[in-house]
């Protein structure tokens, strides 16, 4: 009788008697993993990204990837001092491995929660912020008990079929998954909405100043109407925007930075009454934004934008149901790459590194930008919606004609989607980025006036072609009256179609500001005489006062307040007031401590 065949000893030995940092890479790596899934679903439940399942699976793929290979370097790095501690029975006993994970996954923990953990600490809220950090005390204390018991399982010769490092990716990519159908399946708008409500689309265009358009160029004093598009214009989609709506020469936005613009736009509030003095700052919880007032009436609210200046973590995107702020797209990366854990941490010290490298991030072509809006558009059921396009490109140095192409493939597709209903659109730019050594502080004509184009859906006119001084910040206001909406609480934007109406002739004052090196700020008054015929500026810059009459001087060249000082002291007198109303701001955010005193508070 033969004796049985001797088995065959192992290749490698069995996982548990494995070096402590050797096998705890592997386990860290499944933690990893499942952290990929839970990553999707934050992504998922915050709502804001509007992907396809297609989109959404590529990205659940990258995020389990990624957060395994992060698990695994975690996982050795705890593993080698673990291995070193004395009083553990062996350096590979379920015991030291169970501690080795424990710590690994207490440290993705605070690794994820370290962006909330911070936004705590800005707020000024270091009790939420330690407790968050905490919370992973906890985390560390599940796993390292049930890690502890499973792999001593492991040692007792118990087989399992998979372990732990394919089953955590393999569930995270499961998690993924489910929040990519759910994102990919999200309903917007509601029954609130009637069909045959008016839809609204508002265009911004990063850096589009005056004179710009070729509507503008082709004007005759006295018209009463842009002219229709010209032959060989880079602008044929803006100018037909033009010619059909009305189009405000004399507009102004409140600051030569998009963020602050746009701010004051969607809450019709002058975005120094924000508290809002740099990019940098983040818009609070307060004051209504167009977005919230229009989903309060059953809108559906989508914004789409091609530059990171108005990105969604500043607080714009308060009221928007999807909010693509994804800049990677153009480089053929999943949607949403950039919203991982993993590659803001390694995008920021990349940053750090070397801002000039990463510069290509800050901004996302026009084309996708309108694509993006567009494809959202199309799957949205015959109800009323808000949608939001940033444009970039004149920002970014693209030649305008691309931006123009992009609206009017974005117009095309409005068209396509909307059949007969009514579409309220509202265009405007930014005005243009302060240069260097710019002599008046950010604050010149080239950089903060910009056009306004408003295309009501019906409108009772006398004159299309509007140069008084209206600001920005009328322009949310305007869409939310003609839909017969208000903002709640106090607005300082007022209806701008009552100018074309004939029912309002006289421009508006505005308070104009721009951050300087330093932490400092630049202040300024463009306000019309009391008799309408002349437009005046008085700008407080650290080297002096500056005042022009832009009616006579529009290129600012002859600076007047020493010859007319009675005239410097009364403009004075109105910066003085504006300011004072900004008594309320109050820090929140990442502000500086210093922001009252720019702010003009006591």
């Amino acid at each position: 009788m033969s004796s049985p065949p001797a088995e065959r000893a192992p290749l490698l030995p069995p996982p548990h008697a494995w070096p402590l940092a050797l096998r705890a890479a592997p386990l860290g790596a499944g933690a990893g993993g499942l952290s990929g899934g839970f990553e999707l679903l934050r992504l998922a439940m915050g709502g804001l990204l509007p992907l396809s399942f297609t989109e959404g699976a590529a990205l659940a793929l990258c995020a389990v990837l990624l957060g395994a290979a992060v698990g695994a370097v975690f996982g050795l790095l705890c593993g080698i001092p673990v291995g070193l501690l004395r009083g553990l029975r062996a350096p590979g006993s379920p015991k030291a491995q169970g501690l080795a994970l424990g710590l690994t996954a207490a440290a993705l923990g605070l690794f994820h929660m370290q962006p909330a953990m911070a936004l705590k600490l800005q707020q000024g809220l270091p009790t939420a912020a330690l407790s968050l950090g905490l919370a992973n005390l906890g985390v560390f204390g599940v796993i390292y008990f049930n890690a502890a018991y499973w792999l001593r399982r492991e040692e007792i010769g118990e087989r399992r079929r998979v372990g732990f490092s394919l089953l955590g990716p393999a569930a995270g990519l499961a998690l993924g998954l489910a929040c990519a159908a759910s994102i990919s399946t999200r309903s917007y708008g509601s029954a609130a909405a009637l069909e045959d409500d008016p839809s609204v689309v508002i265009i911004t265009i990063e850096g589009l100043g005056m004179g710009q358009l070729g509507a503008e160029a082709g004007l005759t004093p006295g018209a009463t109407a842009a002219p229709a598009p010209a032959a060989g214009s880079p602008t044929p989609a803006l100018d037909q925007l033009a010619h059909e709506g009305v189009l405000y020469t004399g507009a102004v936005a409140p600051a030569p930075l998009p963020a602050l613009a746009a701010a004051g736009l969607m809450t019709g509030l002058h975005p120094a009454r924000l508290g809002l003095l740099t990019e940098g700052h983040r818009l609070a919880l307060g004051p209504q934004t167009v977005a919230e007032r229009l989903r309060l009436e059953g809108w559906a609210a989508g914004a789409f934008v091609g530059s990171l200046s108005v990105a969604g973590d500043g607080g714009l995107d308060r009221g928007f149901a999807a909010y693509d702020d994804l800049l990677a797209t153009d480089e053929g990366a999943p949607a949403g790459l950039e919203r991982l854990r993993v590659v803001e941490a390694l995008s920021h010290a990349a940053f750090a590194a070397d801002p000039a490298a990463v510069a290509a991030l800050r901004w996302r072509s026009d084309a996708d930008t309108a694509a993006r809006a567009a494809r959202w558009l199309g799957a949205l059921p015959a109800r009323p919606a808000l949608l939001w396009v940033h444009l970039s490109g004149p920002a970014r140095g693209a030649p305008l004609a691309e931006t123009d192409a992009a609206v009017g493939a974005l117009r095309a597709a409005v068209d396509a989607w909307r059949g007969e209903r009514p579409v309220l659109w509202a265009v405007a730019g930014t005005g243009g980025p302060p240069a260097a050594g710019d002599r008046l502080g950010g604050l010149s004509e080239a950089h903060l006036r910009a056009p306004i184009i408003v295309l009501p859906h019906k409108l009772t006119w006398t004159s299309r072609v509007i140069d008084k001084s209206v600001r920005l910040t009328d322009l949310g206001p305007t869409v939310l009256d003609r839909l017969g909406f208000r903002l709640e609480g106090k607005v300082e934007g007022a209806d701008l179609l009552g100018f074309a109406e004939g029912t309002k002739t006289r421009g508006y004052a505005t308070l104009l500001y721009a951050p300087r090196p330093g932490g400092s700020v630049s202040w300024g008054m463009r306000t019309p005489t009391a008799d309408g015929l002349a437009l005046v500026k008085l700008l407080l810059l650290p080297e002096g006062e500056r005042m022009f009459d832009l009616s006579a001087d529009p290129g600012e060249r002859a600076e007047l307040s020493a010859r007319q000082p009675e005239a410097a002291a009364a403009l004075r007198g109105l910066i003085t007031a504006e300011q004072a109303k900004n008594d309320d701001a109050r820090p929140v955010g990442d502000r500086p401590s210093g922001v009252r005193a720019a702010l003009g508070a006591p």
